[in-house]
């Protein structure tokens, strides 16, 4: 029962590490697509900025500014979710290690407890063997005796 339950208990411990890391995952590609665009943003600022002021730059650069914020933020609260799911998956892993220690050790005492029994097992039967002989051997003394008082 304790391997079954162990078993259980490191399936359902790698079934949460797979969602972590999953999440890890979606979170690392969307911050490398923030950045991407970030990136590509900047550029096209440069490109902007190196252009000249046209009428229609104030208002270009003010919305490229404000998807740089929002890029920036962005990757601020992924790297918040990220330490979080790190954080989530060291947990995971501490109570997978001590899970997988306490079923060793029940496993260590239930095979001390089955040697045990075989140990006393084995020594009752000795005993019962040693009682058969000596009520053997008694019984035997009894007829030798009866036997004797008979002839007297």
């Amino acid at each position: 029962r304790s391997r079954s339950s162990a078993a259980a208990a490191s399936a359902e411990e790698r079934e949460r590490r797979q969602l972590a890391e999953a999440q890890l995952a979606a979170e690392r590609a969307a911050r490398l697509a923030a950045i991407a665009e970030l990136e590509s943003n900047s550029q096209r600022l440069l490109e902007l900025a190196g252009a000249g002021a046209g009428a229609g730059a104030d208002g270009c650069l003010r919305a490229l500014e404000e998807q740089i914020r929002a890029a920036a933020e962005l990757a601020a609260r992924q790297r918040a979710e990220i330490d979080t799911l790190r954080a989530h998956a060291d947990n995971m892993q501490r109570e997978a290690c001590s899970a997988r220690e306490a079923a060793r050790q029940t496993e260590a005492r239930l095979a001390e407890a089955e040697r045990e029994a075989g140990e006393m097992q084995d020594f009752l039967a000795a005993e019962t063997g040693a009682l058969t002989d000596s009520l053997r051997d008694a019984e035997a003394e009894v007829a030798r005796l009866s036997a004797e008082l008979d002839r007297r």
